[in-house]
């Protein structure tokens, strides 16, 4: 049918309908042709199917129509709107597609401009929202995003206008974000962290979040993005006596992103005990070997000890291989103690190659 073109173009628009693989196959045989109305004749498609937006490959064939349609192709989105008169549906897919091309992102901006007073329900605000997101600052879109995040109903827009602003490095990001702070559900307020990481200002709201927001996931969310600063090295260590394990785990984390090798004393104990979740353990592996910790020895010998039991638990095993090559890595005779418990038959080869490997090199351990 392709061959056939233009003569099949009107066979391929009535396949293109169907909302099933072979209407997007349909879909993009059109846009790849390149027809001079290609563009034109998807876009009426699109404002007779409003629920075409919901199809990423359909979305994907008008982008590839837009670009083949050369300097023109803003022209005809221009005159769609006008002549035709798309739903909002049909315009928040329109610029969702044209939003992810260099040539669309103009049109995409004015398309969303003239949709912000239309969009009421989720599926055309999300499509807005997520097209925005790829486009560059401007005052009234921002704003749009802004009472998203502050009056959404919806959890998942509240955060996604977010990333938005974010993304489009707008000054309307930060004093989104302290507001977004007092949202109720927890994940708009892990989102508005990791903007406010960005605000040098904000380093004592991390911090307060970090220690006292009643939600693990919020807390955690704050030492990810937690700076280098006395404020924040002293939260991140506080933190690893938090009552969640997912902020333990990240409290390690945080440590290793900063580099904080004198802090292993308070480290240690967390991997050292025997009842800690394995992934505290295996966080506090993970950080001795990045940093070269050589006191850690001692303790990752033990781990490799625990997971080598006959009958060990699975974790228990898994975190002894990690051990293993955290040892191997910090060389010298650590190297050489891991080459001799790899020899164990449950130890996966790759380890017993790796400590062979940096003991006959004599490798030393560099930091990660």
């Amino acid at each position: 049918l392709v061959q056939q073109l233009p003569r099949s173009q009107a066979f391929l628009l009535d396949a293109a309908r169907n909302p099933a693989r072979s209407g997007d196959e349909a879909a993009m045989a059109l846009a790849r042709a390149g027809g001079p109305t290609t563009l034109k004749d998807l876009l009426k498609l699109w404002a007779g199917e409003p629920r075409a937006a919901e199809r990423s490959a359909f979305r994907d064939s008008v982008a590839m129509a837009f670009r083949r349609g050369g300097t023109g192709s803003a022209a005809v989105v221009e005159q769609w709107v006008e002549q035709d008169a798309p739903s909002v549906q049909a315009r928040a897919g329109a610029s969702l597609a044209l939003a992810k091309v260099p040539e669309g992102k103009a049109s995409a901006a004015r398309l969303i401009e003239s949709s912000l007073g239309l969009a009421q329900e989720f599926p055309e605000r999300w499509r807005l929202v997520l097209a925005a997101s790829q486009l560059p600052a401007d005052p009234k879109t921002d704003a749009w995003l802004a009472a998203l995040v502050a009056s959404a109903e919806e959890w998942m827009l509240r955060s996604a206008a977010l990333d938005a602003l974010e993304a489009r490095r707008t000054p309307a990001a930060v004093p989104a974000a302290k507001a977004a702070l007092q949202d109720a559900y927890p994940r708009v307020r892990a989102r508005a962290l990791r903007v406010l990481a960005n605000d040098r200002e904000s380093i004592d709201v991390l911090v307060n979040y970090a220690r006292k927001d009643e939600w693990f996931l919020v807390r955690a969310a704050s030492l990810a993005v937690l700076p280098d600063a006395p404020g924040g090295r002293a939260a991140m260590v506080e933190s690893l006596h938090d009552p969640s394990p997912i902020v333990r785990t990240a409290a390690i984390r945080a440590l290793r992103r900063v580099q904080a090798k004198d802090v292993w004393a308070s480290v240690e104990p967390l991997v050292s005990n025997t009842e800690e979740y394995p992934d505290v353990i295996g966080e506090g592996i993970a950080f001795a070997r990045a940093l070269c910790i050589e006191a850690a020895a001692p303790t990752l010998q033990d781990v490799v000890k625990r997971g080598l039991r006959p009958n060990a638990w699975t974790a228990d095993q898994e975190l002894a291989f990690g051990a293993l090559e955290a040892l191997t890595h910090l060389g010298g005779a650590n190297a050489k103690w891991s080459l001799q418990r790899s020899a164990a038959p449950m130890v996966p080869a790759t380890i017993r190659t790796a400590a062979a490997r940096a003991v006959n090199q004599l490798a030393t351990c560099r930091p990660e």
